[in-house]
């Protein structure tokens, strides 16, 4: 008896909603770099008495390898486009936005697309690169939405992603 009850409650929590882009690009990305920076490692063992080899080597392998590397981990990190539960939707930038600040959700063209009911909240978070003006901007341009998501970075299409996103919402 006390199973069931312990499990009735466990099958009502309702994982988050992770919606992360395509990654195909970033792993061609990651393996060019490694043969790159696997090339420059080569021609570093081989040409250990020409200096004009060891600079190209040494090079390859910096800025293919540790250049490349520090960047696709980034890239990597910033694919995970939106998070949805029950408090609201946290963007891949960092910011929340609560469903109580959160107007509509829907399709803008070939786009998820978020109406905010005040930028205030989210403004203050700070977002990177996102100002008054240009979220005015988006809203005029995407059919009245503030923060949208073409469905290239979405992996599925805008028609899918706004029913999971609106299915996910308390």
């Amino acid at each position: 008896m006390h199973n069931r009850a312990y499990a009735g409650l466990v099958s009502d929590v309702r994982p988050p909603l992770v919606i992360i882009g395509p990654r195909g690009r970033l792993v061609i990305l990651a393996i060019a770099c490694a043969i790159a920076a696997a090339m420059g490692i080569v021609i570093v063992l081989l040409n250990q008495q020409n200096l004009t080899a060891l600079v190209v080597g040494v090079a390859a392998v910096g800025v293919f390898g540790v250049g490349g590397g520090y960047s696709l981990i980034g890239q990597w990190r910033r694919s995970r486009l939106l998070r949805v539960d029950d408090a609201g939707i946290r963007l891949g930038d960092g910011a929340s936005l609560a469903w109580r600040d959160i107007d509509r959700v829907g399709v803008a063209g070939p786009a998820l697309g978020i109406r905010l009911r005040s930028a205030d909240a989210y403004l203050s978070q700070r977002p990177r690169g996102v100002t008054v003006e240009s979220l005015q901007a988006t809203r005029r341009t995407w059919s009245g939405f503030d923060i949208v998501f073409p469905e290239r970075d979405l992996g599925m299409t805008a028609t899918a992603a706004s029913a999971a996103v609106r299915a996910r919402k308390p």
